[in-house]
């Protein structure tokens, strides 16, 4: 999500290098590759190798350390206090690990958990559980993880022919080549949100 997302954004026609033209500023942190574990060998900074709270601390700590950056280095933020500047949250939890100070800011995620104040992570993978009472004040989480009508749910970077090859997709879009037919009804509406990972 993030890397597509930055890729795109930097090829857009609606790209300005003039920041007095622009409307949004988007934050490139890339802390979902930051947290996780893409490359081997692994890095030193990955929880994989240094576990220091897990990754939601260790996400939440990169964030902030961009965020302040970007305080420190140019006079935008402060202009509009945030409300104008994008960031991406692409790991499981979406922006339930965004520093608080994020809060202002639009938080761009895969989930949309709208309830105030979650009481839970939903993560099985423990590592990942940002539900710590000692850090909790520190995150977005601490009053909610998405909100909407400023926030973004932005679905995981899936392409289209990947898609096109299921059987569910939506009648008349060609499956692979193939040409199109009707989808089978489903009898079951299930959504899985994540990844099941295998070391």
């Amino acid at each position: 999500l993030e890397l597509a997302l930055h890729e795109a954004l930097l090829v857009s026609p609606h790209r300005t290098l003039n920041p007095r033209d622009a409307d949004f500023f988007f934050v490139p942190v890339h802390g979902g590759c930051y947290i996780s574990r893409f490359t081997r060998p692994t890095p030193r900074h990955n929880l994989y190798v240094k576990p220091r709270g897990g990754a939601p601390i260790l996400g939440n700590a990169h964030y902030r350390a961009a965020l302040d950056w970007v305080r420190s280095r140019h006079p935008w933020w402060n202009v509009s206090g945030g409300a104008d500047h994008m960031f991406a949250f692409p790991h499981d939890e979406g922006s339930c690990v965004a520093p608080i100070e994020l809060r202002p800011a639009i938080l761009i995620s895969s989930w949309g958990r709208t309830e105030l104040g979650p009481r839970n992570s939903t993560t099985t993978m423990g590592e990942h559980n940002w539900y710590n009472r000692r850090t909790l004040p520190l995150m977005y989480a601490s009053y909610r993880c998405f909100e909407p009508g400023k926030d973004i749910v932005m679905p995981v970077f899936t392409s289209l022919s990947q898609l096109a090859t299921s059987p569910y997709v939506a009648e008349g879009m060609p499956r692979g080549g193939a040409a199109a037919r009707p989808a089978p009804k489903r009898r079951l509406l299930f959504h899985f949100r994540g990844q099941i990972l295998r070391y």
